[in-house]
């Protein structure tokens, strides 16, 4: 019920507080990656965990399509310069992660040039890792009609019109191309105990928050 949700939610959040403090006194580096479909609530969901933490040891970085500098260095060079220093937390609101996915279904990245980028991915994520950095990933699902539906109202509102942009409505006519990406990306990228992927099924706003 709403109301034991709610207080269950309330000590998460004052554990999470908690274990921000303690981790800037360890000096230990935290990155936080949220992926997941469009309109699945990421934004949302982000703004819920850093409410009760402190904004001084933590950054949400939210990053944009690559420029033509970004475009002519390793595609993972302009995260590495926003990944969390000691005593830091990092949030990233989508990362390295979707290129590969757009890449994957629509062909700008064949087999190989896949195989390539997971391979790099892992062994950028084992050396955050082996170099102290927590990482915890997230993933956002919506089904298909779900997203459509929320999609939908969003166009419908002007306030909110631009979020289901040309290119986020074209993602999701490609929806199955994208689900058969995404399972991909879990084979190729869950590493128990070092960065394993957390699935939360957002399709209900209180399932997501309570899961986080």
């Amino acid at each position: 019920d709403r109301k034991t949700l709610r207080r269950e939610i309330e000590e998460m959040e004052d554990e999470l507080a908690l274990l921000q403090r303690r981790c800037r006194e360890l000096g230990v580096p935290v990155l936080l990656i949220f992926e997941g479909w469009s309109a699945a609530g990421k934004g949302t969901m982000i703004n819920r965990v850093i409410q009760p933490m402190d904004p001084r040891g933590f950054k949400v970085s939210c990053i944009p399509a690559p420029n033509r500098d970004e475009q002519l260095r390793p595609f993972l060079w302009r995260f590495w310069s926003r990944t969390p220093s000691a005593d830091r937390m990092a949030i990233f609101d989508r990362s390295w992660y979707r290129s590969i996915l757009d890449g994957a279904v629509n062909g700008d990245l064949d087999e190989d040039a896949l195989d390539k980028a997971y391979a790099d991915i892992r062994a950028f994520e084992r050396q955050l890792k082996d170099g102290g950095t927590i990482i915890i990933k997230f993933f956002l699902h919506v089904t298909k009609e779900e997203q459509g539906k929320r999609l939908e109202k969003l166009r419908k509102n002007p306030a909110t019109a631009w979020r289901a942009s040309d290119e986020v409505l074209a993602r999701h006519y490609k929806y199955e191309d994208y689900d058969q990406a995404r399972h991909r990306m879990f084979e190729e990228t869950d590493v128990p105990g070092d960065a394993s992927w957390s699935l939360i099924d957002s399709n209900k706003a209180l399932p997501a928050n309570h899961a986080i």
